[in-house]
């Protein structure tokens, strides 16, 4: 979390948008990380692209909220490319471009690796977000349990042989025995 005057998220967002980036901005501080957001930070009467130009210049890191919309916004792009700026290689992860819309960046973002809530509940959007903008050091690097050896074929999904073969002799037990199924005759091959 940012230690210095400024604040650990900047969220660029366009209004329509807005409810996305209000919901980030509570689970981040929930989470206790610090976010400056235009609907909640920036007072009536202040000029809104010097408050812009300084919210991203000291946040540590950007989000920006992904959407058709939002690359058509001059402001949105002209956000994301200040934090594009500082880090171009993006190996410190300033821009996180967050997608809340089934599209694929273009230009200069398609490059970056997003966080995706598209298509996501409420409680698995909450989880990917916070998993996603841990810092590097907290994120496990490689999975806690072995993987399934890739050799062994997969099952098919809903037939297991043995236990159809056992669900069919528990029902044939409860049959009357007229109504029994009959064994079926093996062939030889």
């Amino acid at each position: 979390m940012a230690d210095r005057q400024g604040r650990d998220f900047f969220i660029s967002y366009t209004a329509v948008n807005r409810s996305w980036a209000e919901w980030i901005a509570v689970q981040l501080e929930q989470a206790r990380y610090s976010t400056v957001l235009q609907a909640w930070d920036f007072r009536p009467g202040s000029d809104f692209v010097h408050q812009m130009q300084q919210a991203v210049q000291q946040a540590d890191r950007t989000i920006a909220v992904v959407s058709s919309e939002y690359f058509g916004s001059q402001f949105g792009e002209a956000e994301w490319r200040v934090a594009f700026g500082r880090d171009p290689t993006g190996e410190s992860g300033v821009l996180v471009p967050v997608r809340v819309e089934d599209l694929d960046p273009p230009g200069l973002l398609s490059t970056r690796v997003y966080v995706d809530l598209v298509g996501l509940d409420e409680a698995t959007a909450r989880r990917r977000l916070l998993a996603d903008l841990r810092p590097e050091a907290d994120r496990p690097r490689r999975p806690a349990t072995a993987r399934c050896f890739p050799a062994v074929p997969p099952r098919r999904r809903g037939f297991d042989r043995r236990q159809s073969i056992q669900a069919q002799a528990r029902r044939s037990a409860t049959w009357p025995p007229s109504q029994r199924p009959r064994p079926r005759a093996r062939s030889s091959w």
